[in-house]
């Protein structure tokens, strides 16, 4: 079934605690283009502000970033892009109207295909699943499901691991969506298994390695809108510099960081595999949007890690197999200094080496998750780079 733009508007990735269906009536979006380092740190003041969406950081000068503004909000922030001379655009006058074209354009009823996968709609939670079980059955030799453990509300958190069998195998480990509304990360997961597991022309790649994917870490967020501020953004609720670059302690922002490090089942059952399978974990890649780059971790003070060439020159070759163009380099440098991320925690905690976050293309003013049409051939990129880490493990 597809998802809706009134995920993307609302889940920032948090894990939820209530439901809902928030209206948007008179909720605007915003391009805005800063052109000097002033202009860069007067919107950087507005990202931790709850009052505003950023759909979109800007990466650098001369870049765009996507921001949501309510409606009681937007006189302030347009005084304070005029007051500032940041060139600026509306690119939807009102959300609420394109959630309401969106609803009557989809077919909300669930697909008669269960346990089949598609790349031509957002699948949900639950067809996810039901089709990882049918690749289980189906190809038992290889493919096997794993419990991590159940999200808050009560949902089982499924790794697959597709093997040729055989113990002490290097592993690749991927992840996607950790932000729920990043759908275009899971989908993306799934077309990672699929190749792997239903194409025969990649039987060869995991005969060296074994590859450990999770689709969806985040199903709660996934799932469901929201009309209630609480939650948390599970990628900053490790316990790796926690709190220190962003420390934001309240629940109605998008960055709130927790109460407290791991206090969110899910990044407690990720942090729990990569521990006890971190002498096997040869590389991590978290999947998210949208970017694209494609980021590893710094320290603290943003300085660069000790095997950064080697992380540098992987990323890179992955870079190369793209048609779009991604930026690469340390998180921290190429956007902005962040904390208790997960690839900085397996890096740096689990001790794995090469750890990566792909932040996947976006679509204009879908924001983090590109039109239906798009799915299929930014995944099938994708799968291109990613077949490069293979290569690269079974060199190491």
């Amino acid at each position: 079934m597809k998802l809706f733009i009134v995920f993307t508007v609302v889940c920032w990735g948090l894990v939820l605690s209530q439901h809902g269906r928030k209206c948007y009536d008179g909720y605007k979006l915003y391009e805005v283009t800063p052109k000097t380092e002033d202009q860069a740190k007067c919107l950087e003041t507005c990202r931790n502000d709850p009052s505003y969406d950023f759909w979109r950081q800007p990466e650098e000068l001369d870049t765009s970033a996507i921001v949501m503004v309510a409606p009681d909000t937007q006189d302030l922030f347009e005084n304070l892009l005029a007051n500032n001379n940041i060139g600026h655009k509306v690119i939807i006058d009102n959300i609420e109207s394109k959630i309401q074209e969106e609803y009557a354009q989809q077919n909300i009823s669930s697909r008669a295909d269960r346990g089949v996968v598609t790349f031509t709609e957002y699948m949900r939670f639950d067809e996810i699943n039901e089709y990882l079980e049918t690749l289980e059955r189906n190809y038992p030799n290889i493919v096997k499901i794993e419990e991590l453990g159940e999200s808050y509300e009560g949902r089982d958190l499924l790794a697959v691991r597709i093997s040729s069998g055989g113990s002490d195998k290097p592993i690749i480990f991927i992840d996607g969506g950790i932000h729920g509304r990043e759908w275009i990360a899971p989908a993306t997961a799934l077309y990672i298994i699929n190749q792997l597991v239903e194409n025969p022309e990649n039987d060869d790649l995991y005969e060296e390695v074994d590859w450990v994917i999770i689709p969806c870490l985040n199903p709660d967020g996934y799932e469901y809108s929201h009309t209630h501020c609480y939650g948390v953004d599970a990628n900053k609720n490790f316990d790796v510099d926690w709190g220190e670059s962003d420390n934001n302690t309240d629940p109605c922002n998008q960055m709130y960081q927790g109460p407290s490090p791991f206090s969110e089942k899910e990044t407690q059952a990720l942090r729990d595999y990569l521990l006890a399978n971190k002498r096997q974990i040869e590389l991590y890649i978290s999947l998210h949007s949208h970017g694209p780059s494609i980021l590893y971790p710094g320290v603290s003070s943003g300085s660069v890690p000790k095997n950064n060439e080697e992380l540098y020159s992987l990323a890179e070759c992955f870079k190369n197999e793209m048609n779009t163009k991604y930026t690469v380099g340390p998180g921290a440098n190429v956007l902005y200094s962040t904390s208790g991320q997960s690839d900085n925690y397996a890096m740096n905690v689990a001790n794995i080496e090469l750890a990566y976050t792909i932040l996947l293309p976006g679509d204009g003013n879908n924001g983090f998750d590109p039109s239906t049409a798009n799915i299929l051939s930014i995944v099938q990129e994708t799968w291109e780079g990613v077949k490069i880490f293979e290569e690269h493990i079974v060199e190491r």
